[in-house]
């Protein structure tokens, strides 16, 4: 099997490095605090999560995706479908207990996992049924709770979600939770913010991009294993080209490993990404539609740039073409609402933006070349 992961998690074997993060937030579990993960996307928050849940041991480890979710009906669908699907012997006696709570619970023979859905539960139950099930999560020894995309809470379309939330994990003190999200300006200001629910109810951990030292032998090596030679150069352009972000380096060194040549060089790996711009193209044309000329021109200056600390600094509005500082201003409002660039902060706590999705980042250079 391809060793370069790119969906799931699928073991020890075929993770790089966070021995830190890793060791961090085993800590914090044993020792009752929870955590919130704060990182751009595709730099392997999820895989961490699934990491730290493989090597926990006697544990009863619960994920929830709240990506898709839009109000509590879909959180409890999520929560329900979490539970059925929890390794080991507790699965089963979940997936009965949710039978007799009157959830459907349906295994889907494709995939191997179960859904559930409550069609005998009233909508206004939404609560309580989560609070039901909370209760009956905290009856068990040891217990963990990742929330992912946890921002998504805030567009419950019950304006009290996050306090009655909040109030609902302090009630259970067997339960750890651990809360991650890409969306980092919301996550700092939900657990940062003495005027939120969250505040200080959480151990705050910024995920960085993997060490070039640490990737760089990682990808040799799994190379070397399916008897495939890389040298440490052609790996280190691989990890630059990405710009150390751990789903693209995945990626890239997925497809190269399917190749049948036994020797990758860089010619190889330039012509792969090529060939992933080319495949993503229509999609990215469909991102640039309702930019204006000078969101777009933002949004090439920032691609330029990499990493953007002042909009209104000359080297910024010389690259953008753009004299009048409020029109940078309001272009990157835009274009943070359209979620196409984020800000983050350096070593040194100094804000930036930069735009996370790698391929789309060197398809605008290419737009600009």
């Amino acid at each position: 099997m391809n060793p370069f992961v790119v969906i799931g998690y699928r073991g020890a074997d075929a993770f790089c490095d966070r021995e830190t993060e890793t060791e961090t937030l085993i800590k914090n579990l044993k020792n009752g605090r929870n955590t919130c993960i704060i990182s751009p996307r595709r730099l392997g928050k999820t895989a961490l999560i699934h990491h730290v849940f493989n090597s926990l041991k006697g544990w009863t480890c619960v994920y929830v995706d709240l990506n898709l979710c839009n109000n509590l009906s879909d959180f409890l669908k999520s929560l329900a479908s979490a539970l059925a699907n929890v390794p080991g012997t507790n699965r089963f006696s979940f997936i009965e207990l949710l039978t007799s709570l009157k959830f459907q619970v349906e295994l889907d023979a494709l995939t191997g996992q179960y859904s559930v859905g409550f069609n005998l539960v009233k909508p206004g139950d939404n609560r309580k049924s989560v609070s039901e099930l909370l209760k009956i999560i905290a009856k068990q020894r040891n217990v963990v709770i990742a929330l992912d995309e946890f921002q998504q809470i805030l567009s419950f379309k019950d304006e009290q979600a996050e306090g009655w939330l909040r109030a609902e994990a302090q009630q259970h003190n067997t339960i750890r939770f651990i809360y991650s999200g890409s969306q980092q300006r919301v996550l700092h200001e939900m657990f940062g913010s003495s005027k939120r629910p969250f505040y200080h109810s959480a151990e705050l951990m910024s995920l960085k991009c993997i060490p070039k030292a640490l990737y760089i032998p990682f990808i040799v090596n799994l190379f070397k294993k399916g008897k495939k030679n890389i040298t440490y150069d052609v790996a280190g352009f691989i990890y630059d080209y990405c710009l150390g972000f751990t789903a693209y380096i995945q990626l890239l060194c997925n497809h190269l490993y399917d190749e049948k040549n036994a020797v990758i060089k860089e010619d190889s790996a330039l012509s792969t990404i090529g060939n992933l711009l080319k495949q993503y193209e229509p999609f990215y044309l469909k991102l640039k539609k309702p930019l204006t000329d000078i969101q777009f021109r933002v949004l090439l200056a920032v691609a330029k740039l990499k990493k953007v600390y002042a909009i209104t600094g000359n080297e910024f509005m010389r690259s953008a073409g753009i004299t009048n500082p409020s029109s940078a201003n309001k272009a990157v409002s835009a274009l943070l609402n359209y979620d196409l660039i984020y800000t983050d902060t350096d070593e040194r706590g100094n804000e930036f933006y930069s735009i996370d999705d790698v391929l789309f980042l060197r398809w605008l250079e290419r737009q600009s070349a």
